[in-house]
């Protein structure tokens, strides 16, 4: 206590002034209004309220940190889907670029015969 009272500049071969009824009322209040009391004199309280503020501060961001955590769960359920259709997506184009190449020959297949079929039979384009 005498520790708390130097620092807040309470010597005991100090001079300080006390107003009239001070004593008395110190005297008189309950151990944990004196508390208090002393505690403002000593400048505890605005820690306190620094305390108070970052306990304030600390609840937000836990709130805002199960937030993303639930954002983050409802967001990797989909992608393990998305990351099977990606297989099965590029697995579609490997076969589809496979069968390009007979398509193609295919095609060209059906124009000659369809072009072949408008002529007379024995013409022989020039070449």
């Amino acid at each position: 206590m005498r520790r708390i009272l130097a620092e807040a500049g309470l010597r005991a071969n100090g001079y300080n002034i006390v107003q009239q009824g001070d004593v008395t009322t110190l005297a008189t209040m309950t151990p944990h209004k004196r508390r208090a009391v002393l505690e403002d004199v000593a400048g505890v309280t605005a820690y306190d309220d620094e305390i108070r503020r970052a306990t304030t501060q600390r609840k937000h961001v836990e709130n805002n940190i199960e937030t993303i955590d639930l954002f983050e769960k409802e967001q990797k359920g989909p992608l393990k889907g998305l990351a099977k259709e990606r297989e099965q997506a590029l697995k579609f184009k490997e076969l589809t670029d496979d069968l390009d190449p007979p398509k193609v020959v295919l095609q060209q297949s059906r124009h000659r015969i369809r072009l072949d079929a408008g002529r007379p039979l024995g013409y022989e384009p020039t070449r």
